[in-house]
This record gives C-alpha cells, sequence and structure tokens, in this order.
C-alpha cells in the first residue's frame, strides 16, 4: 500500500549478553509491514518460524486481526459473525487463538489456521468466555463461564473438544497459560476463598501450590520446565511479579525502584521479561535472570517502555514510547554459555 497511516515495526536485530547490554536507537533496523490505507495495527506475537501477529483497528469501530510472514505477506483474519475479534496467543505453526465476536454479540473463544480457518471453540454454558494460551500441539487453554456464571478453567483440544479442569475447592478456576509438554498453569479459588496457583497435566491432574504470599495472583506464562511467572498483589497495595519453580517455590523479581512489578513471559532458559515502575514513577522494560536479577531495558527516549512477548531461548517485543509515538521493536538475546 502506498498510504499507509500506521505501520508495524520489526526489528532484526542481536543482543550480545555478558551482562544485559540494551541496544541504542541507532543499532536498530526496522522492517516496515505494511497494512491497508486508514488502519491502525499493532503487533504483540512472534513465533520461532518468524510470523508476526497482531491487531488491525478497522475505521473507529472493528478490531480484526492479522498474520504476517516473508513468505505470505499479511493475511486479514476476520470474526464468528460480530464485529470484533481479540487476539490471545500464537504458536510456532501459526495457529493462533484468542476470542470473537459471534452474530449474536457474545464472545467465543476461537481457534484459527492456516489450513481450517476460524473455528468456535464452544463454551461451558455461560455467557462471558475468555482464551489464553496455545501450545505447538494445538491444546488450548482459557476460562469459560457456566450457566451458574462462575468461571472455569478449560482445555480444549480438536480430539476432546473443551474440558472443565475444576477448581480447588472454590467456585472459580483459570488457566492462563499452558507448556509445550501440556502443562497448564492458572489460579483458583479454594473453600476458604483465597486465590492459589495451580498446575495441571492430564497425568497428575490439579495441583494446588498456595497462596505464594499474596492476596491475589495473576498467572502470565510458564515454560517447558514448568516455571512459571506472573503477578502477586498484597494487602498493602503493592503488586510484585514473581518467579516459580516446583522445586524452589516463589521468588520476588523486585522492582526498577518503584513499587511495581509486572513479569509478562518466561522462556527456557528462565529469563523473564516484563516491567516496572522506577524510582522517577516511569514505567521501564526488563530482563530478570537466575542469579543476575533485573535489568532495566530503558528507552528510547521516551517514559515508556513495556514489554509483551518472550519467545523460545532469544527473542523479546517491546513497545518504547519516544516522543509520543509508539514503535514495536522485536530483538534477540544471545543467551551467555
Amino acid at each position: 500500500m502506498k498510504r499507509i497511516f500506521c505501520q508495524i515495526f520489526l526489528a532484526a536485530v542481536l543482543i550480545c549478553l555478558t551482562g544485559a547490554r540494551v541496544l541504542s536507537q541507532q543499532e536498530i533496523d526496522f522492517l516496515l509491514l505494511d497494512t491497508p490505507a486508514g488502519y491502525h495495527s499493532f503487533a504483540t506475537e512472534i513465533n520461532a518460524a518468524g510470523q508476526v501477529a497482531g491487531t488491525i483497528l478497522i475505521g473507529n469501530q472493528q478490531y480484526h486481526l492479522f498474520i504476517w510472514s516473508a513468505a505470505a505477506g499479511l493475511i486479514e483474519i476476520g470474526t464468528l459473525g460480530g464485529y470484533n475479534t481479540r487476539l490471545k496467543a500464537m504458536n510456532d505453526h501459526g495457529h493462533i487463538v484468542g476470542d470473537s465476536q459471534t452474530v449474536n454479540g457474545d464472545y467465543h473463544p476461537f481457534s484459527w489456521t492456516p489450513a481450517s480457518g476460524m473455528q468456535d471453540l464452544g463454551t461451558l454454558g455461560g455467557y462471558y468466555h475468555y482464551t489464553s494460551d496455545v501450545n505447538n500441539s494445538g491444546l488450548v487453554v482459557g476460562y469459560s463461564q457456566l450457566e451458574n456464571y462462575k468461571q472455569r478453567a478449560f482445555v480444549w483440544s480438536s480430539e476432546r473438544g473443551m474440558r472443565d479442569l475444576g477448581t480447588l475447592g472454590g467456585n472459580e478456576s483459570y488457566a492462563y497459560a499452558v507448556n509445550n509438554f501440556g502443562q497448564v498453569a492458572g489460579t483458583s479459588v479454594t473453600s476458604e476463598h483465597e486465590c492459589h496457583l495451580f498446575t495441571w497435566s492430564e497425568t497428575d491432574g490439579m495441583n494446588d501450590h498456595g497462596s505464594l504470599g499474596g492476596s491475589w495472583i495473576w498467572v502470565k506464562d510458564i515454560n517447558d520446565a514448568g516455571q512459571v511467572v506472573g503477578v502477586r498483589s498484597f494487602n498493602s497495595g503493592a503488586t510484585r511479579a514473581f518467579f516459580w519453580t516446583p522445586e524452589g517455590g516463589v521468588e520476588d523479581l523486585g522492582t526498577l525502584g518503584g513499587s511495581r512489578s509486572f513479569a509478562e513471559k518466561i522462556n527456557e532458559s528462565g529469563q523473564v521479561v516484563g516491567f516496572s515502575d522506577t524510582a522517577t514513577g516511569n514505567i521501564h522494560a526488563f530482563i530478570w535472570t537466575p542469579g543476575g536479577g533485573m535489568t532495566d531495558l530503558g528507552t528510547l527516549g521516551g517514559n515508556l517502555n513495556v514489554t509483551f512477548n518472550a519467545q523460545h531461548h532469544t527473542h523479546f517485543t517491546d513497545i518504547f514510547l519516544t516522543g509520543g509515538a509508539s514503535h514495536v521493536y522485536d530483538g534477540s538475546i544471545e543467551i551467555s554459555r
């Protein structure tokens, strides 16, 4: 397209770590991914095959999705009959999941693949349903409302459809992430009305890992080693990123000098990306490594730098605010051996 209202910026660069070195703005090469004239677009997912997925705002009313690859270019993904579609995750095969409006205006979980297109995954009987993640085997997780209006964690597969994972004794549960071994991480309300971390697998079922010392927990990601990252809130009002392992339990990731931090993704080396308040009240992206702690990734000249995505051993994606303009940056880290 010759007229592009908003373009998506992908960087193909390498950060070499002995510590964590932050690239300057001049070191970044950008590839412009054209979107239709007059559309806003936002890239939020990238996989090992180099496929990029995101959201297109059509006019002021409709949100559709796109998937882009060097071979196929940009493909627009529609809806389940309604106006809007929300992207939640993409695996390494270009399998996209999210939530899409039906002709009745309800949001249903969906699965999209290049071969089969968009598929309605169904519900557990209620009105509100949310998809969270998909692994490389096509196992989809999320949470769906029952007919009694309580939310339940679910797993969905093409062979067995949608299944209720149950709870830890309370009324509600939420599945947020799944790894390539089919381990699901989420939270559940207990019979004592506490919010606990759980992991679930086909062989072990749902395992209770406690409240992690917080008043509420949000799980963000799980890697293939079963390490979980997310956010804990406390009665004091503090919000802190956490790192949890089956062997060592929970570890607080700290902050960049402020009172809040948020972990977003973890890779197979145990590196965590997220964002945190600084001592001056700005928001900066960080990378955290076991044994190395939290490193401020800086900005491209503005005050806001939010990390959204960490893929595999090396990828992460940031949005930097530079003089009021947003830039999407996809970078790589070479892991020190």
